[in-house]
């Protein structure tokens, strides 16, 4: 079997022919746990060791940079429409911010409520365009399933790519 890297993954596909077989493996065994998977990296002669933090501090502050993630990405606020109508939606998304260091552009994500975002077209736009990409990674994923998605499902994502 071929193994790759997802497009955009901080990992290679030379790295992803190495691990692949592994997880293979693992199902293969019925074992393909996220336990079973830091288990065999723990030891350092696994290929997959190299790919974990083994740092236990540095490792909890990735934990709990993660934990702070889960927090913000499980609440929800309602807004309401100009007619009343009231909508659950995300409080807050990830967005892309550009600040200028000694005349040098820097991109980093931080979060900003939903109501802000939708009230600023500028910052909607951004919005959209991650969902656009969010819209057709699930399009190339149906796609890579032949058969997966009837030809009717496949319009309806096609339309919403379009749509974003």
């Amino acid at each position: 079997m071929k193994y790759k890297a997802k497009e955009g993954s901080h990992i290679s596909d030379l790295d992803a022919e190495k691990i692949g077989p592994i997880l293979d493996e693992l199902c293969d065994k019925g074992i393909c746990t996220p336990d079973e998977i830091v288990r065999i990296a723990s030891d350092p002669k696994s290929v997959l060791h190299d790919f974990f933090d083994w740092s236990d501090s540095s490792a909890a502050c990735k934990w709990r940079k993660q934990q702070a993630r889960m927090i913000v990405n499980v609440v929800t606020t309602v807004l309401v429409d100009k007619q009343g109508r009231e909508t659950e939606c995300s409080g807050y998304e990830s967005v892309p911010v550009v600040v200028i260091e000694d005349d040098i552009p820097i991109t980093y994500r931080m979060y900003q409520r939903t109501s802000v975002i939708l009230a600023d077209p500028e910052k909607w736009d951004l919005l959209r365009m991650e969902i656009r990409r969010d819209l057709k990674s699930v399009q190339r994923k149906l796609r890579s399933y032949e058969g997966l998605a009837t030809s009717d499902q496949m319009k309806l994502i096609d339309t919403a790519v379009e749509a974003f």
